[in-house]
């Protein structure tokens, strides 16, 4: 996609404040597979990163510039049971302060803060309802560097068994505000992050399956029917085919390797 022009200065962004989503990352059992699903979904190109071990990081690109990130899984996750998925970064501003208060609010540290590379620090939390999230703190790499146009992220979402406790647990480790609401005959809870809207919690839905608790991606699309029709066409298949929700169409879709996101239209301008 790179021959085509764009005003990148409406779209690029190089800093996130702290609390606010900057990332989302893909883990699968067939990563060159993956790469050609979301490459004919997204239009995205790839460069791989060797991190020793034999482990490779695909950065994953559009218009020149990273959107997010994508690698094969490791075979200690198989055999616990994980699944391809993918999983959110949240940017703090002090990642060892954030994640000691992990525990006591009925968190847990799945990984303690550690540092990769001149990229940034990283650390792997769940919260007290299972659901896992990255917490990042940049220094050269701030997160996704593109936003509003398609191919990106464009927002999470927390399905979980439990919203109040997550509610709770997010605005005291992150300093979200917000309240709980009624939609469809279901609370939820609408969260900010520094007076701009940053995500909601919701209670998971039966078309979930039995997944667990999770903070779900949302990439934009120019058009969700086309988009959903081509996730079906290379492989993927839809767990919640095209609709509306509040103005904004949007669908749910499983990748050939089982990993669950959703597409969303890109905003009106």
């Amino acid at each position: 996609m790179s021959d085509v022009t764009v005003d990148m200065s409406k779209h690029e962004i190089t800093h996130y404040p702290h609390g606010a989503f900057s990332w989302a990352e893909l883990g699968t059992t067939d990563a060159p597979a993956a790469k050609n699903f979301y490459t004919e979904l997204f239009g995205w190109s790839y460069s791989d990163i060797e991190m020793g071990n034999g482990v490779v990081y695909s950065m994953c690109y559009l218009y020149g510039k990273p959107v997010a990130g994508l690698m094969q899984m490791f075979a200690g996750q198989l055999e616990a049971g994980e699944r391809p998925h993918w999983i959110s970064y949240i940017t703090v501003s002090d990642i060892e302060a954030t994640a000691a208060q992990v525990a006591s609010l009925g968190g847990q540290v799945i990984f303690p803060p550690d540092v990769v590379g001149d990229a940034g620090h990283m650390c792997l939390i769940a919260d007290p309802t299972g659901a896992s999230v990255f917490l990042w703190q940049a220094k050269q790499h701030p997160g996704t560097a593109l936003v509003n146009m398609p191919g990106t992220p464009g927002w999470y979402e927390l399905y979980t068994n439990d919203v109040e406790r997550a509610f709770d647990f997010y605005t005291k480790l992150l300093g979200w505000t917000g309240g709980m609401d009624m939609y469809e005959g279901a609370r939820f809870g609408a969260l900010h992050n520094g007076g701009e809207p940053i995500t909601v919690i919701m209670p998971m839905r039966a078309e979930m399956g039995n997944s667990l608790p999770c903070w779900f991606a949302y990439f934009r699309v120019e058009d969700v029917v086309a988009s959903a029709a081509k996730a079906v066409e290379m492989g993927g298949s839809l767990l919640i085919p095209p609709a509306v929700s509040v103005g904004y169409p949007y669908a749910l879709v499983r990748d050939p390797q089982g990993a669950v996101f959703f597409i969303m239209s890109v905003p009106a301008t």
